[in-house]
Parts: structure tokens; C-alpha cells; sequence
């Protein structure tokens, strides 16, 4: 058994798990260790080199080489609604760079870690350095920072993690010569025996037919819902849209009325009343002219 730190995101402190290390032996004699990541809660991962590395201590046993601690995270937790991660919070002090989600692993390999997967204990004695990694990762760039180590390039990096990727699936099933596997103990292998295939999973497919299903049905109701809520929108918008047009129509019918009633008609009858006045003053003034004619010819008579 391999021990590991693991970071539960709804705990507030990390904690050393044990997880299987199966270990295959390679052709030329050397080992390769595997480690089943998604048992640990973190489907699909990334893992990221935390602090320099370290010299072997007087109890690793002769040809012991240099190991570095690693941290292995979800890669998609910024975007698939994965829970904060308590314990990372906790360990930082609400002072981290990144906001921590789902759960988190650290682990030991040894270097260079790009040429074959192994792996070494953990224990809490390891804290620090994650809380010092999770605090500071994400951090924009200094110019007072070391200068990087050679060794975290990241085409270097990108190998270890497809090595990672490929050690977490196990031993191929296909693999030819068939490879021998055993107990990892924390230093080595302790007892290697031939080989078993995995056991068939005869309802793998009937699961994954029923989540083809489920995810049918999840889809199918998603698009029912959005058309649900379009055609709401939609009838909103077009009641409104009708209560505008009324309303312009009602302002208008009373614009046009009122023109028409007080400023038309009026200027429509402006002419007949000077007519009528003119009028009304000819008469006056003919009625003036034969009065003073008849009073002349009375004088003359």
C-alpha cells in the first residue's frame, strides 16, 4: 500500500489514505508503479510539481534517488461545478491564488519522474510545502522569482502527465510479454506474482447503456424546459408589443380629432365670416348713402 495525502473537499484538513500500488516489472528489470487516481474521487487530472526536489534520507536504503512532491487536481474544476475544497481553504487561510475545487492528492515520485512512474510515501510531515504550494500557485509572476527549474519544463511536465495518465489505468491488458505485479510497501516490491487479467464486468455495458439513457432524458428535458421558457418570453414580448400599438393608435385617433376640431374647422370658417361682415358693412353704408341722398333732395325741394 501506498500512502497519500488527501485533500476531501468537504473536510477541513488534509489526511494520509492508503491506496493500492500495483507495480509491474519491466523487460529490463525495472519497476513501474500504478495507481488507480479515480478511486480517489479525481476522474480526470493534472499533476503539478510542489517544491524543489529532495535528496534521499539516511532510511530510504542504498540507491535510493531523488523525489519530488507532486499535487494531483481535477483539470476541469473551474468549469464543472466541482465544490470548494475545504481543506485547501483552511491550509491557506482564505489566502490562495486559485479558488480550490473538488479534491485534491499529493503524492511522492521519484525523479526524474518523466522516464518511469514511481512512487514514495507521504506523511503530514509533507503539509507545509502543499499549504505553501496551494498559497501561492496562481500567484502573477514576480521579477524577484528564482529562476525556474529546469526540470518543470513544460514539455517535460506534459510527458510525466500523459506517463501519469497512462500508470492510472493500471497494467494493459494487452501488454505482450505479460508483465508481473505486486505489493507496493513504501520502499519496493515486496512480492511479485504472475499476472491475472481483470475479471470481465459483464453489466459495464448495461450501465453505460442506462447512463446513455439518463443523459437522453436529461438532455430531452433541458430543451423542453429552455422551450418552455422561450415561449413565455416570447408571449411577453409580443403582449407588450400589442399594448404599445393600441396605445400609439389611441394617441394618434386623439391627436388627428382635436386638429380637426380645433384648428381645421376653425380656419375652414374663417373666410365665410369676413364674407358675412363685409356684407353687413356694405349694407350699412348703402343705407347711409340713400338716407343722406333723400335729406338732400328735401333741402332742395
Amino acid at each position: 500500500m501506498l500512502n497519500v495525502l488527501f485533500f476531501p473537499h468537504d473536510e477541513g484538513a488534509p489526511r494520509i489514505v492508503q491506496t493500492e500500488c500495483r507495480i509491474s516489472i519491466l523487460p529490463g528489470g525495472a519497476e513501474e508503479h500504478h495507481i488507480d487516481f479515480s478511486s480517489l474521487q479525481i476522474p480526470g487530472f493534472t499533476s503539478l510539481p510542489v517544491g524543489p526536489l529532495e535528496q534521499p534520507t539516511p532510511s530510504a536504503g542504498p540507491g535510493a534517488g531523488q523525489t519530488r512532491l507532486y499535487l494531483a487536481f481535477d483539470d476541469c474544476f473551474a468549469i464543472n461545478d466541482a465544490p470548494p475544497n475545504r481543506a485547501a481553504r483552511t491550509l491557506t487561510r482564505g489566502r490562495a491564488h486559485t479558488a480550490w475545487a473538488g479534491a485534491l492528492l499529493g503524492y511522492r515520485a521519484r525523479e526524474p519522474a518523466m522516464t518511469i512512474a514511481q512512487f514514495e510515501d507521504v506523511s503530514m510531515a509533507d503539509v507545509p510545502a502543499f499549504a505553501a504550494f496551494l498559497t501561492e500557485h496562481g500567484a502573477p509572476a514576480s521579477s524577484s522569482r528564482a529562476a525556474p527549474d529546469p526540470a518543470l519544463d513544460p514539455a517535460r511536465m506534459g510527458l510525466f502527465f500523459e506517463r501519469l495518465r497512462a500508470a492510472s489505468s493500471f497494467v494493459d491488458d494487452d501488454a505482450e510479454p505479460p508483465l508481473n505485479w505486486g505489493t507496493f510497501d513504501g520502499a519496493g516490491l515486496r512480492s511479485a506474482r504472475a499476472w491475472q487479467p481483470p475479471e470481465l464486468d459483464e453489466g459495464r455495458a448495461e450501465r453505460e447503456q442506462s447512463m446513455e439513457t439518463r443523459l437522453v432524458l436529461v438532455f430531452r428535458l433541458v430543451v423542453v424546459e429552455e422551450f418552455v421558457r422561450l415561449r413565455a418570453q416570447l408571449s411577453k414580448i409580443v403582449a407588450e408589443e400589442v399594448m404599445r400599438a393600441l396605445l400609439t393608435i389611441l394617441v394618434c385617433g386623439a391627436s388627428v380629432y382635436g386638429t380637426w376640431r380645433f384648428v381645421v374647422l376653425p380656419i375652414l370658417s374663417l373666410p365665410g365670416m369676413l364674407f358675412g361682415m363685409v356684407s353687413t358693412v356694405l349694407r350699412a353704408a348703402m343705407r347711409l348713402c340713400w338716407g343722406v341722398l333723400i335729406l338732400l333732395m328735401g333741402v332742395v325741394v
